[in-house]
């Protein structure tokens, strides 16, 4: 969230309940002389009870609920790390699947945090699990332009399972990103976060066996489609309430923030428009 419209936020929230506590107590003291507000005690008094009350509402949020009572599942929209916990966990990449780590992947992308976290950098491993959870799927083309990397490239919203992490985890690597083939940069149409979403909840009911599905901010990172954090999060929670509308996807889905992004995000705001 931008320091200014927190600002504006926190002071709103001070001044009308310093408001409040005037209206309520000025006529009281009509007939409880005592409780009339009077003197700087009092002045200073409304004024902490203001800013106290303030800071509460407008505290930094780390989590929120939103529980889908007719479907008896529960989002969980929280701050953390995906590769943390147990659960079926869904990575974006991009639709090369590329392996290695500088130009074609960015490190600090979901994609090279798993190269490097889960893989432990082995790009041999990378290429034997993700060849093996391909196997049936055909590529869209190989394409013969491109100078580095990998060549098959594979559709918006193409999933390779993988077996791999700590105790409890199981990931799923989906295709978000197309490559731009001058600059690398990862790129994303709203249709494609869309059409990755599609394929996030279509296999998060086919495999999720009774755990909880962990989903990052798909679209919040390199291959973003233009839209601020705060939208991506509505997206992300409308396509998931949408969807257990019609069938049920998991028990507990559970939305992971990056701390990185806490900054850009109004987790007060998101629960307000979505909490049932």
């Amino acid at each position: 969230m931008k320091k200014w419209t927190w600002e504006k936020k926190f002071l709103v929230d001070a001044t009308a309940t310093y408001g409040v506590l005037w209206l309520l107590l000025e006529p009281l003291g009509m007939w409880v002389p005592q409780a009339k507000p009077a003197g700087i005690e009092a002045y200073v008094a409304f004024i902490a009870a203001g800013l106290v009350v303030a800071w509460w509402r407008n505290r930094s949020k780390k989590s929120i609920n939103i529980t889908i009572q007719e479907k008896d599942s529960e989002i969980t929209v929280e701050v953390g790390d995906i590769f943390k916990g147990e659960g079926l966990k869904f990575i974006p990449v991009n639709e090369y699947f590329d392996c290695k780590l500088g130009d074609h992947v960015a490190e600090e992308s979901l994609h090279g945090q798993f190269i490097k976290e889960i893989m432990k950098g082995d790009e041999d491993k990378w290429r034997r699990v993700v060849t093996d959870g391909l196997q049936g799927i055909e590529p869209i083309e190989r394409d013969v332009k491109r100078n580095s990397g990998e060549r098959n490239r594979y559709r918006i919203g193409t999933t390779v399972r993988i077996k791999a992490g700590g105790p409890g985890q199981e990931y799923m690597l989906v295709v978000l990103g197309r490559t731009n083939i001058k600059s690398l940069k990862a790129e994303a149409t709203l249709g494609d976060l869309c059409t990755c979403l599609e394929a996030i909840c279509k296999e998060a009911q086919n495999y999720n066996q009774g755990r909880q599905v962990d989903i990052p901010m798909i679209g919040s990172g390199f291959a973003n489609p233009g839209l601020p954090a705060q939208r991506i999060l509505d997206i992300l929670i409308l396509f998931i309430i949408h969807h257990l509308q019609k069938q049920e996807i998991a028990k507990h889905i559970r939305i992971v923030v990056s701390e990185k992004l806490l900054d850009r995000l109004d987790l007060h705001e998101a629960e307000r428009r979505w909490k049932q």
